[in-house]
C-alpha cells in the first residue's frame, strides 16, 4: 500500500526552497521514510524512479556530481507528465536570452545570436555527463540569406545546423529533402521564398549552444529570424567499467536493499540492475563468513563522516562518474 508523505522542504544542500512535494514509500529505504527526507538526486530522471512527485511544482534542486563533492546543488526544472503530477525525467534548460530574434542588415559582419543560461556551465557540464542523452532544437527561417553557424560550450564554430555532429549542413542534407538538389540547407538556396532549417544537435560534448551567427542579411531583401530551443536531458549515466574499492568501510543510513551474495563482482551486478544504486556495502559476518550485499544510495565521497563505519569485515564499491574524471 502505498503511503504519501507530504514535506515542506526539499532538503538539497546549498538551494533549498519551500515546496509542495511527496514522495512514494516503496521506492525509499525505511530510512527515508521515518526522515521523511528526499535525498538530493543527480538529475530529474533520478527523481522519477525515486517516485518524487508534485502537484504545483516543477522546479527541483539536484547535484550531478554528488552531495559534499564537487560543485554545489542547484535546481532545475523537470518535465511534468500529462496528469501533472509526476515527472517524466526530463530536465529542462531554457535560455534566459531572446528565443527568437529577427536578423536584416548584416552583410559581410556577422550577427549573433546570443544565447545565455540561468545556470553557470560547469553545472550544466554537470548535469550534462550524468545524463545518458542530451539535446537542443535550433530553427532559421530565412529569405535570399544563406545559413550561419552556432557556437559550442567551449566556443567553436559547428556547421551541423539542427543535424547530426560532424555533419556540414542540416537535415534537409542528411535527409535528402532540401529545397535545391546538391544543397545541404533549404537556407543556401538563398532565393526569393522563405526557406526553413530546423532540427536538433545532440552531441553531448558541444552542448549546450552558446550563440548562433547569421550573415548575409545586407540587402533589403535578405533577412531571418533565428530561434533557439530549450536544452534538454535524460536519463540517468552510471559507468561500473571503473571502480574504486574501500577497504574496511561500510555506509549506514542509505540503503536501498539487501541481498545475500557469493562475491562482489555479484553485488556489483545487483547494483548496476538498481538504477538509484550508487555503491554496494559487502559485508563478510564474522562467525561463518557468508558475504551480506547492501545496495546504496549513496557513494561514500558523498555522505557526512557520521554515515561511515569503519569495520574490517566491511568493503564499500562504487562506480568512477564521468563527472568525477577532469
Amino acid at each position: 500500500m502505498l503511503v504519501l508523505i507530504c514535506i515542506y522542504y526539499l532538503l538539497c544542500g546549498v538551494c533549498c526552497q519551500e515546496s509542495s512535494v511527496h514522495i512514494l514509500t516503496e521506492a525509499v529505504s525505511q530510512a527515508y521514510l521515518q526522515e521523511e527526507e528526499i535525498p538530493v538526486l543527480r538529475n530529474c530522471e533520478e527523481l522519477r524512479i525515486f517516485g518524487v512527485r508534485s502537484t504545483d511544482n516543477s522546479t527541483f534542486c539536484v547535484d550531478p556530481d554528488g552531495e559534499y563533492y564537487g560543485i554545489d546543488s542547484f535546481q532545475v526544472e523537470c518535465e511534468k507528465a500529462t496528469d501533472n503530477s509526476t515527472l517524466t525525467g526530463k530536465v529542462i534548460i531554457t535560455p534566459t536570452s531572446n528565443l527568437s530574434v529577427y536578423i536584416s542588415g548584416y552583410e559581410d559582419i556577422e550577427f549573433v545570436h546570443q544565447v545565455d543560461y540561468a545556470i553557470s556551465m560547469d553545472k550544466i557540464v554537470d548535469l550534462l555527463k550524468s545524463s545518458v542523452e542530451c539535446q537542443q532544437y535550433m530553427k532559421y527561417v530565412c529569405h535570399h540569406a544563406m545559413m550561419g553557424v552556432w557556437l559550442s560550450r567551449d566556443g567553436e564554430r559547428m556547421n551541423n545546423y539542427g543535424a547530426p555532429a560532424g555533419y556540414d549542413g542540416c537535415m534537409c542534407g542528411v535527409l535528402g529533402n532540401c529545397a535545391y538538389v546538391g544543397k545541404r540547407c533549404n537556407c543556401d538556396s538563398n532565393d526569393a521564398y522563405l526557406r526553413t532549417d530546423d532540427g536538433f544537435v545532440d552531441d553531448r560534448s558541444t552542448l549546450p549552444v552558446t550563440a548562433l551567427l547569421f550573415k548575409d542579411t545586407g540587402s533589403h531583401n535578405e533577412y531571418g529570424t533565428s530561434t533557439i530551443g530549450s536544452f534538454t536531458c535524460t536519463g540517468t549515466y552510471v559507468d561500473w567499467n571503473w571502480s574504486t574499492i574501500h577497504e574496511g568501510v561500510c555506509l549506514v543510513d542509505h540503503v536501498l536493499a539487501v541481498f545475500n551474495t557469493h562475491s562482489r563482482s555479484q553485488c556489483m551486478l545487483l547494483c548496476r540492475r538498481e538504477l538509484l544504486c550508487r555503491s554496494v556495502n559487502v559485508k563478510k559476518n564474522h562467525d561463518n563468513g557468508a558475504l551480506t550485499c547492501e545496495l546504496n544510495l549513496r557513494r561514500l565521497r558523498n555522505v557526512l563522516e557520521s554515515k561511515i563505519v569503519y569495520d574490517t569485515y566491511c568493503t564499500n564499491i562504487e562506480p568512477i562518474l564521468e563527472s568525477d574524471l577532469p
